[in-house]
C-alpha cells in the first residue's frame, strides 16, 4: 500500500519515533508513546532482533485486518504473536502436555531468542488471527524493546514481517525510511539495526517431532543438540502472496555461482568461451564471500562481499542490506552469488536456505580453467586469494554458463 497522489506526503506522511543508544534515558518516554499507540489500535512497525516487524495488538480485529492490509500480504501468510511467557503459549494454543515439554526445553535453550513455534490455536484466538490456514506462531523475542512494549501493553503482539519490495526483510532504519515513510502509520527506529539481519527459524511439533519450517539463527544442529526429539526438514519453498493472493516476484535473475575443477571440459567448448564469459560478468553484479571472486570485480558490473573475512555472522546480518543495495539497478543485470559453502552445516546452511530462495535452487557452474584465466590476468599475489579448503566438485545436473548465454533460458 504506497501512496503516490500528488497531495500523499502531507496527508499519508508516517510518523517517526527515534531510539537512540547514546540518549538511553529518552527512549522510555518513546517507547510509552509507541505503547500507548498500540492499545489505541494504531498499526505500528518496530525492530526485533531478526527483523523489523508490522505489529498491533492482539485484542483488536479492527487492527489486524488493517495489518493484512498495510502490509499487502495473503491470508494465506501466517501470523506470529509475540509473547511474554511460556504459559501464555499453552494458553492461546492446543498443544499437548508432551508437546508442552519439548516447548519447555526450546525455552531453555533458545527463548528468548530467535525462535517461533508454530502449531494449531485455541479457541481463546480470534479467528482474523488464524487465517485461512488456520495456524498461528508463537515467540518470545529477546528483544528489550519488545520485551518493554508486552509489559506496557500487558497483551500479545500480533505480527508480520516488515519487507521492501514485497520478499526482503528490512533490518536497518534506512530500510523503514525509504519503504514505510507513506504508509501513514507510526514507525519505531534504532540507529543501530537489528542483531541478525535474517527472518526466525520456525519450528512446528508433530508426532514425537520437531519439523523445521524456515531456516534461520538457530540452527538445525543446534535444534539436535538441545532440544532430544527427532528433527525432520520440512521446508516449503519460500513464496510470498500479496492481498490480492497474486505472488511476490523477484525483479533480477539470481543465480549461484560455482565451479567445476576438471579440464576435459574445455574440449568440448568454443574457443572463445573465456571472451564470452568475461561479456557475461560484465553484465553482472557478484555477490561474494570472503573475497572468493574479488578478482572478478575489474571486469563485473559490481561487486559487493558479504563478509572479506567469511564471517559467517557477518554474511547473514549483511544479506538484506546488499539487496537493498541494489534493489534498483537495470533488471537485466544478473546477479550472481558465490557458493563458497552451501555444503557445510550450522550456520552456513541458514544463509545458503534464503540465497537458494533467491536463485530459485538454481547454481551456474564455470569450469576452474576459466576462472584461472582470469586469476593469471588481474591477480598480482594470486595468494591473496588461496582459500583455506577447495570447494567440493559437484559431479551432477551440472549447468554451465554457455547454455545459460545459448538458450537465455534458466539455469
Amino acid at each position: 500500500m504506497r501512496f503516490t497522489n500528488q497531495n500523499s506526503e502531507e496527508q499519508y506522511a508516517s510518523k517517526f519515533h527515534y531510539l537512540e543508544s547514546d540518549k538511553p534515558s529518552e527512549n522510555n518516554k518513546t517507547v510509552q508513546t509507541i505503547a500507548n499507540l498500540i492499545h489505541a489500535g494504531h498499526i505500528v512497525v518496530i525492530p526485533d532482533d531478526t527483523t523489523y516487524i508490522i505489529a498491533c495488538t492482539l485484542f483488536n480485529p479492527d487492527s489486524i485486518r488493517a495489518l493484512y492490509d498495510i502490509s499487502n500480504t495473503s491470508k494465506e501468510e501466517t501470523l506470529t504473536m509475540y509473547v511474554s511467557s511460556l504459559e501464555m503459549i499453552k494458553i492461546f494454543s492446543k498443544v499437548s502436555n508432551e508437546e508442552f515439554s519439548t516447548i519447555n526445553k526450546c525455552k531453555d535453550s533458545f527463548w528468548p531468542g530467535p525462535l517461533v513455534i508454530e502449531t494449531e490455536p485455541s479457541n481463546n484466538i480470534n479467528k482474523e488471527i488464524t487465517g485461512i490456514r488456520k495456524k498461528c506462531r508463537f515467540t518470545i523475542s529477546s528483544n528489550p524493546i519488545i520485551k518493554q512494549l508486552l509489559a506496557l501493553t500487558m497483551c500479545p503482539l500480533v505480527s508480520l514481517p516488515a519487507y521492501f519490495n514485497g520478499v526482503y526483510p528490512c533490518t536497518t532504519a534506512e530500510h523503514i525510511n525509504s519503504e514505510f515513510k507513506y504508509y501513514g502509520i507510526d514507525l519505531l527506529v534504532n540507529d543501530t539495526g537489528c542483531k541478525y539481519g535474517i527472518l526466525p527459524t520456525i519450528i512446528s511439533l508433530e508426532n514425537q517431532t520437531i519439523h523445521i519450517k524456515q531456516l534461520g539463527p538457530i540452527t538445525e544442529s543446534q535444534l539436535v543438540e538441545k532440544v532430544p526429539k527427532y528433527i525432520n526438514y520440512s521446508l516449503q519453498d519460500f513464496y510470498r502472496y500479496n492481498k490480492y493472493d497474486k505472488p511476490y516476484t523477484i525483479d533480477k535473475k539470481y543465480l549461484l555461482l560455482g565451479e567445476i575443477d576438471t579440464d576435459s571440459v574445455l574440449g568440448s567448448m568454443e574457443d572463445n568461451i573465456v571472451e564470452r564469459f568475461k561479456t557475461y560478468i560484465e553484465n553482472s553484479i557478484i555477490i561474494d564471500f570472503g573475497k572468493r571472486y574479488q578478482y572478478l570485480s575489474t571486469i563485473a558490473a559490481g561487486y559487493v562481499d558479504l563478509s572479506e573475512n567469511g564471517d559467517i555472522a557477518e554474511a547473514i546480518f549483511n544479506i538484506s542490506n546488499v539487496l537493498y543495495q541494489i534493489r534498483d539497478i537495470d533488471s537485466t543485470i544478473k546477479v550472481l552469488i558465490a557458493d563458497r559453502y552451501s555444503y557445510k552445516d550450522g550456520p552456513y546452511k541458514s544463509l545458503y536456505f534464503w540465497l537458494n530462495f533467491l536463485a530459485d535452487n538454481k547454481t551456474i557452474y564455470v569450469p576452474k580453467p576459466v576462472l584461472d584465466t582470469f586469476k593469471q590476468e588481474f591477480i598480482e599475489n594470486e595468494s591473496d586469494y588461496q582459500l583455506e579448503e577447495e570447494y567440493p566438485v559437484i559431479q551432477e545436473d551440472n549447468q554451465y554458463f554457455e547454455d545459460d548465454i545459448d538458450n537465455h533460458s534458466e539455469v
